[in-house]
């Protein structure tokens, strides 16, 4: 008699990356309305004030390397309890050479091309140097995992060949719980153009030099006044380069912000641009939260990448090969036609994280029929 599938996604943080944690608690909020399945969510981090999935790291544990140790003795412990671990990839991993033989049933999670993302993440020595080391534990681990998901078929497909075996690989969209996302309200102004750049952090790969550099390209006349809103940490380069524009275009850069308060920049928005720059880590498409936020809200958003849940020429998702800033204003015009709850809703079935985590269900049960326990024993 087979019982309910029992899956436990596994994460490990130093301390609460706004990014990380809020993917995990839409995972965690689908998993309480799906009966069929036993989908537990587990986040060990270095810092208190977590959510309610989330457990602190014993002090002893915290340091660097240390915390990848502990990690492992979870995972060992979850691994019994579950059909499948989906553990979230560590990089550059020492411990990966002691522990990953014995897991038996864990499913590697990829978020990135690591080996490309780390000398971005810490430039210089020290990023290449941990670079280096991703390409020989990561390998490794990738010897004793059972399956590959990607958060794109690109990220899979490129672990997969790295892996260098015939094993099954999926896909994990990211995706948001649209019952707890609101609906922006609608506060568009006909006589004015608001664009919304959303980062927890403008690193490299969001480009924000590209669309700085696509205003100062820009030799014409815009034929609406253009506002544009950053929400995020920008650094004192940035920050530079943005003081040095014309006034064309007023920039208002508003650091980082609680949701509530993004929301009301959300319900004045045209549009929202997605990462601009993805090229930078080696990968071609994504399926970033900001996006699936930012049309869950009715908002149309513009990007340079393709997104792997959305279909070719979806008419709320503007894919361009580059940044032009007239195309970025031309867009932004056209949107004030859409309705936000026709985006939304024409949205939900693409960004809908239940039916990404419905997607993994079916991927785990077609590729391991063989590996599901039964009652006895449990």
């Amino acid at each position: 008699m087979e019982l309910k599938m029992r899956i436990v996604t596994l994460s490990m943080t130093r301390g609460l990356p706004s990014g990380i944690v809020a993917q995990l608690e839409y995972e965690n909020s689908a998993a309480q309305k799906n009966a069929s399945v036993n989908w537990k969510t587990v986040l060990l981090t270095t810092e208190n004030g977590g959510p309610s999935f989330a457990q602190r790291i014993p002090w002893m544990f915290r340091p660097m390397f240390l915390r990848n140790f502990y990690c492992w003795i979870v995972c060992l412990k979850l691994a019994k309890e579950s059909d499948f671990v989906l553990m979230r990839h560590i990089p550059f991993d020492p411990f990966v050479f002691i522990f990953a033989p014995f897991v038996k049933n864990r499913i590697s999670v990829h978020h990135s091309d690591e080996i490309r993302e780390l000398p971005l993440v810490a430039p210089g020595w020290k990023g290449r140097m941990a670079s280096l080391l991703e390409r020989v534990s990561g390998k490794f681990s990738l010897k004793f995992v059972k399956g590959i998901l990607g958060v794109t078929r690109e990220i899979a497909e490129n672990e997969l060949i790295r892996s260098g075996r015939k094993i099954p690989s999926g896909v994990y969209l990211n995706g948001i719980d649209v019952d707890v996302f609101p609906l922006a309200d609608d506060r568009r102004n006909d006589k004015k153009i608001n664009i919304v750049f959303v980062c927890s952090v403008f690193s490299i790969w969001h480009g924000l030099d590209k669309l700085i550099k696509s205003i100062e390209n820009f030799s014409g006349s815009t034929p609406l006044p253009v506002i544009i809103h950053l929400i995020g940490e920008i650094d004192e380069i940035q920050k530079k380069e943005i003081s040095l524009l014309d006034s064309r275009v007023c920039i208002i850069m508003h650091s980082s912000m609680k949701k509530n308060d993004i929301m009301e920049v959300y319900s004045v928005a045209d549009v929202g641009l997605a990462s601009l720059a993805l090229e930078r880590k080696g990968i071609t498409e994504a399926t970033t939260l900001k996006v699936r936020e930012m049309l869950a809200a009715g908002v149309p958003v513009y990007s340079t990448h393709r997104d792997s849940a959305l279909p070719d020429n979806f008419p709320y998702y503007f894919m361009r090969d580059d940044i032009v800033f007239e195309d970025i204003v031309e867009i932004a015009i056209k949107s004030k036609s859409f309705r936000r709850s026709d985006v939304r809703n024409i949205s939900i079935p693409y960004i809908s994280k239940q039916n990404s985590m419905n997607a993994v269900c079916v991927w785990l049960e077609n590729s391991f029929r063989d590996c599901r326990r039964s009652v006895v024993g449990r």
